[in-house]
């Protein structure tokens, strides 16, 4: 999960001083601070780093065919590419069904008991997680929890479908738990 803000934090450092105003940097620099501020309230899980991930993949892009190239540090460009071409075949299990094996790809042994405890399921399946269902091949219901009890505090009519949709049975299951 840290690699690739690593590699964006490795991205920005590397930039001359000169393209620290550059809109990738600044990007990644402001995606920083406010997926701080979102991880630092109670209840967010691992989903809000998906941003983050997004913002040092530009930025250690625009040092890695930028700057790297042009000023004589081909080698390092060169290094910086074939590592992340090295690290394909994770990418590559991660997007093939029934390729994880022994492999923590930052889910949780309870999100894969829970899964195979539950086997294959007609009705959809309620998490706080959204890649619960996700992994069982369904569409999420609930993508994000905390937003949602956010919005129905403020509006407790929004949340009236889905308490319909509880009492009516209308969920295989319902999954809560530790989303890290």
């Amino acid at each position: 999960m840290w690699s690739i803000p690593i590699l964006g934090f490795a991205g920005l450092f590397a930039l001359p001083r000169r393209k620290m105003s550059t809109i990738p940097a600044l990007f990644f620099a402001t995606t920083v601070i406010a997926t701080a501020i979102v991880l630092a309230r109670t209840g967010t899980g691992v989903n809000h780093f998906l941003d983050l991930q997004v913002a040092a993949l530009i930025v250690f892009a625009a040092w890695l065919f930028g700057d790297a190239t042009r000023e004589g540090n081909f080698g390092l460009a060169l290094l910086a590419f074939v590592t992340l071409f090295a690290l394909s075949p994770l990418v590559w299990s991660l997007r093939h069904e029934g390729s994880f094996g022994n492999l923590d790809v930052g889910y949780s042994r309870g999100f894969r008991d829970a899964l195979q405890f539950l086997g294959k399921q007609d009705k959809p399946i309620l998490s706080g997680n959204p890649m619960v269902p996700i992994l069982a091949g369904q569409r999420p219901y609930l993508l994000d929890g905390l937003l949602f009890t956010l919005i129905a505090t403020k509006n407790p009519s929004f949340a009236q479908p889905m308490s319909d949709a509880i009492r009516q049975r209308r969920f295989a299951a319902t999954v809560l738990g530790d989303e890290s």
